[in-house]
């Protein structure tokens, strides 16, 4: 696990966030950063469409609009 020094010199566990444009391959870097570093991977998209009753993120984005998909995204 990646530790970093935290205020008064203790070791604490870290988050890494992958923020990018659609299509770019975070899903798949953070699966295999979250391997290497031996963390749990969490992937927003899916969470979402779990949300969702399994709904694909294209089906939301089709019958809510951006704002619908964001508003479930927060």
């Amino acid at each position: 696990m990646a530790r970093v020094p935290a205020a008064g010199g203790a070791a604490t566990p870290r988050h890494v966030v992958l923020a990018g444009m659609p299509g770019t391959g975070k899903s798949r870097a953070g699966a295999l950063a979250a391997a290497r570093l031996g963390r749990p991977f969490a992937d927003v998209d899916r969470a979402v469409e779990a949300a969702a009753g399994g709904r694909s993120v294209a089906e939301i984005f089709a019958a809510e609009g951006e704002a619908g998909f964001r508003a479930r995204e927060a």
